[in-house]
């Protein structure tokens, strides 16, 4: 698992030092889905690990809780690309819900209805963040456009719209925080 991190980090690098019109390409999509599949791949290895006689009662539990934690914590890696968000919690999810199923309990069948609904948790939570980011970029370019209308209009420190212009002569401190 660790090692396929570090080669997702090593992907992200690389993608850092390509050229926009080179960031463009599908390639690059297709190659963080990949990356984010293998690293959901990784996972479902350490949940399928053979159970030992002795691990006791809350091993499966264990594996839930440590599923909720490693679905969220690629909710919030992956949230701008959301099939590689599917294809790295999707395995996971499936893998647990099964190996619940597997130990024919009630409890284990909860915690199988519990785990899929937490990957439907997780997949709206990601949609929400990424049309936040969204709706984000768009403020910050009306922002900008309307900026590049007026440029002696600046915003001052507490919101308000002020002109340098207004009052020739006397020095204003305006903050220029973006």
């Amino acid at each position: 698992t660790l090692c396929m991190h570090l080669l997702i980090v090593l992907t992200c690098q690389a993608y850092e030092k390509t050229s926009s019109e080179e960031r463009a390409k599908t390639h690059w999509l297709r190659r963080f889905t990949f990356g984010d599949f293998l690293y959901g791949i990784c996972w479902c290895v350490f949940f399928v690990l053979p159970q030992k006689p002795d691990s006791g009662a809350g091993f499966l539990e264990f594996q839930f809780a440590t599923l909720l934690i490693v679905v969220a914590m690629n909710t919030m890696q992956s949230a701008t690309l959301p099939r590689a968000l599917v294809a790295g919690t999707l395995p996971i999810t499936l893998t647990v819900a099964i190996n619940f199923l597997l130990a024919a309990d009630s409890i284990h069948y909860t915690l199988a209805a519990m785990a899929v609904g937490a990957q439907g948790f997780f997949l709206i939570l990601a949609n929400q963040l990424i049309k936040n980011a969204n709706t984000m970029l768009e403020y910050r370019a009306e922002k900008d456009y309307l900026k590049s209308l007026n440029p002696g209009t600046r915003q001052c420190q507490h919101g308000k719209v002020s002109s340098a212009r207004k009052k020739p002569g006397k020095q204003f401190f305006i903050s220029t925080k973006q």
